[in-house]
């Protein structure tokens, strides 16, 4: 299963009145309460996949397909740094054009998160959110700078979903940080 999968199933796990077979598929229907309460789903702040929630804009969607992409190499930092957090969006999307992302859950991970600090996360998230191909969300996993971000913002850590690995995804991307000018 996909994060994003795995965040809707514990919701759904949580509430006993639902009529959804679990696992989730591609596909499904589902029907999610904007009244309810859970740590991993937020309907209020479109941006919240910088930090692991997934946004959901309406309580009842087809669950989506997943890209998974797959941050790696060590981010070049001796180059220009002012508005990095722009260029690495920029870099991303620009790796992203030729994937039809419409629809989809976009997730976020790998071995050179760490070099995203937060700020550059909400680019990411901002930039794919007000696209023209929108995503279905964007997600990054958890890690310790989202960690860190929630405890302090919100007072508690995040609820923190993973996912069973690539082939849970139609596709994965390798993004290679070290090409960013």
């Amino acid at each position: 299963m996909t994060q994003v999968q795995k965040t809707l199933s514990a919701y759904l796990r949580q509430n006993a009145d639902c009529n959804v077979k679990l696992p989730l598929k591609e596909g499904m229907r589902v029907y999610i309460s904007k009244n309810d309460s859970f740590a991993g789903i937020d309907f209020k702040d479109k941006y919240c996949g910088a930090y692991g929630k997934v946004y959901l804009e309406n309580e009842i969607f087809s669950v989506p397909k997943g890209f998974f992409i797959n941050l790696c190499g060590a981010l070049n930092l001796s180059t220009d740094v002012s508005n990095q957090s722009g260029k690495i969006a920029d870099y991303i999307l620009k790796n992203l054009i030729s994937e039809d992302i419409r629809g989809a859950s976009v997730e976020f991970g790998g071995d050179s998160m760490g070099y995203l600090t937060m700020e550059d996360r909400f680019a990411v998230v901002k930039k794919l959110s007000d696209g023209k191909e929108k995503p279905f969300c964007t997600v990054f996993e958890c890690d310790y700078i989202s960690a860190e971000y929630t405890l302090e913002k919100f007072g508690e850590k995040p609820a923190a979903y993973f996912n069973d690995g690539p082939e849970s995804y139609c596709k994965v991307i390798d993004i290679d940080l070290c090409g960013i000018a």
